[in-house]
């Protein structure tokens, strides 16, 4: 009997090391295939002939990319690789730790930069860069943030604007919100763009003029490596004075369809793309979003006050053509509400508050090509967000009205960007941005002195606001460029601008070693609710002290130093000044500001 449950033992135990083995065997042959576009760093045109080798791999893997700039590398063993792109006449470039899993292909952008010596000349390349953001003209506080950061950074909870809080110098709201705090700057001086075109706050559950909230609308799942940026922006940005979030969408899968259903503390998500049809390189992506703790409470699993229920839908769809360019389409959608009762000592409802959020953003881009040197993009777009609130309490035992009101804005908004690559040294770029403003807001609170209901706000107005820049990019040798130009910003509410000045110069040191400078002044327009604040004189006579306020305008010094220490290591360093002017302040002593 003992040596019958030995020889038991001894079988299960051999059981178990092939079980590993097999599981070691197929762990270490799952593979996967990497998928990517290539596009000149200045004009956004695909590069045709570049080599694409996957470092260290044996036997050797790599791909070339055909005339439309997409390569495709096969049977790729799923983990952390490295790619070197190389292609005459442009510089030898690196991505380092590219993630590639089980589940979805992998699809990636690159951009190269054209090399200034002649094609006889040796090209050494750089060490493998890390962070390096999709604008070409942004050379100083700037930061991109990968995909793989915004899903497993701790704490971040799939939220970008909880992931950059990791970055030196940001810092998130104490209370639990989102809210990016630069520098020490207010989170309202935050920028937020999707696919190039300023959004409103893409957050749930978040007020008029925030820029933070509890939850994201934007799903991972639909994210590519964006731009976030610091201090002493680039000429193309305006009406920002802490920081810039360019929020990029991804492309969807132009060869084959896949499906994503997942589950989280978030919300339950589902994801779908796919081409079109069979030889077309035009794809959708789409995602939508359900709250996990709103699903809960409708099917009767949590029973407490306070649960935020919230829902979010957003797209992409690509359209290449032949001869008109790409037209790209893209939204962002969200609604949430959150209903709560207080309670007195006996657990009756002493007052009942519930509030109701909305944003949404659909938009069109076209990009065209006048020649491999010069081109157009265009944008279309139409946004709204807003809030609604309603108040009760409880009087005499009967639950009665105490507030209510509606925020609520539409902003229709048109660009152009024209970009003219001159030779290797010189990129020329121009834009014009206009948008239009509709405002409807009410708000009517009981005064319980008089027991009747008093106007707190009643606005129904809309109003232009234009911005143009100018930018200029200078390649003066290898290892110096400096980009220069002007923002234009002016607001037709009461005809407040600003001409605003940039410069940048980025020195590459050593390959592993970059110093940088910057400046740039900047301005920013307050919300519609500052400028139509109502005071009433002794005689009950009202009027608009802030309606001809100008804007709030802040110059940005920075100095930088980054260095790579090893494949994994950086270090950046930087000294940053700010000089805030024409800010609008209460003439009380006792008042403050926040910036």
């Amino acid at each position: 009997m003992l040596k019958s449950q030995t020889s038991m033992k001894k079988l299960a135990l051999i059981m178990m090391l092939v079980f590993i083995s097999s599981l070691q065997f197929f762990a270490n042959n799952y593979s996967q295939t990497v998928r990517g576009y290539i596009i000149d760093q200045d004009t956004k045109m695909p590069v045709f002939g570049v080599n694409i080798l996957i470092i260290d791999s044996n036997p050797p893997q790599g791909a070339s990319t055909d005339e439309n700039g997409y390569f495709k590398i096969e049977n790729v063993q799923v983990g952390r690789i490295s790619l070197r792109l190389s292609c005459m006449g442009y510089e030898t470039r690196t991505i380092p730790n590219l993630l590639v899993g089980t589940g979805k292909e992998v699809f990636a952008t690159f951009g190269m930069q054209e090399s200034l010596i002649s094609l006889n000349e040796i090209v050494i390349s750089g060490a493998a860069e890390k962070g390096e953001v999709n604008n070409e003209m942004s050379l100083i506080s700037a930061r991109q943030v990968t995909v793989e950061e915004t899903q497993c950074f701790a704490g971040s909870l799939d939220d970008p604007s909880r992931m950059v809080s990791a970055f030196a110098g940001v810092t998130s709201d104490p209370l639990g919100n989102n809210d990016i705090v630069v520098r020490g700057n207010s989170p309202k001086g935050i920028l937020w763009k999707l696919e190039g075109v300023d959004i409103p706050n893409p957050n749930h559950l978040s007020d008029e003029s925030t820029t933070g909230g509890p939850i994201n609308a934007l799903s991972s799942n639909m994210l590519a490596n964006s731009d976030f940026y610091m201090g002493a922006f680039a000429p193309e940005y305006g009406n920002a004075l802490s920081g810039i979030f360019d929020v990029m969408l991804r492309t969807g899968n132009n060869e084959k369809p896949e499906y994503t259903l997942g589950i989280g503390v978030l919300g339950v998500d589902l994801a779908a793309e796919g081409p079109f049809k069979k030889g077309y390189s035009g794809s959708y992506l789409a995602d939508y979003r359900y709250s996990s703790l709103g699903l809960l409470d409708n099917l009767g699993v949590v029973d407490f006050g306070g649960i935020p229920k919230y829902q979010d839908l957003s797209y992409k769809v690509n359209l290449p053509t032949n001869n008109a360019g790409t037209f790209t389409l893209f939204g962002l959608g969200g609604i949430s509400s959150m209903t709560d009762d207080f309670s007195d000592k006996s657990e009756v409802a002493t007052e009942k508050f519930e509030y109701k959020s909305h944003m949404g953003t659909a938009g069109i881009n076209h990009f065209y090509p006048f020649s491999p040197n010069a081109s157009l993009k265009s944008s279309i777009s139409i946004s709204t967000n807003g809030s609604e609130v309603e108040a009760q309490e409880l009087k005499e035992g009967n639950m009665v009205p105490t507030d209510h009101g509606h925020w609520d804005k539409t902003t229709y908004r048109g660009s152009v960007i024209y970009n003219q690559k001159i030779s290797t040294r010189h990129v020329f770029s121009t834009g014009l941005n206009y948008d239009h403003f509709v405002y409807d807001m009410k708000d009517e609170y009981l005064d319980d002195e008089f027991n009747q209901w008093r106007n707190g706000i009643q606005l129904t107005k809309d109003a232009g606001f234009v911005q143009g820049f100018v930018s200029w990019k200078f390649r003066i040798n290898e290892q110096l460029t400096m980009v220069s130009g002007l923002h234009y910003t002016q607001f037709m509410l009461n005809n407040a601008y600003a001409l605003e000045p940039r410069l940048a110069l980025n020195w590459q040191l050593s390959p592993s070693k970059t110093l940088s400078v910057g400046y740039g002044q900047h301005s920013l327009a307050e919300s519609i609710v500052t400028y139509y604040h109502t005071v009433y004189d002794a005689n009950g006579v009202p009027s608009l002290p802030n309606i001809n306020l100008g804007l709030t305008k802040s110059d940005h010094y920075v100095l930088g130093y980054e260095q790579r220490l090893s494949e994994k290591w950086d270090l950046n360093l930087e000294l940053y000044y700010q000089n805030l002017h024409s800010v609008p302040i209460e003439n009380i002593d006792t008042s403050y500001y926040s910036l």
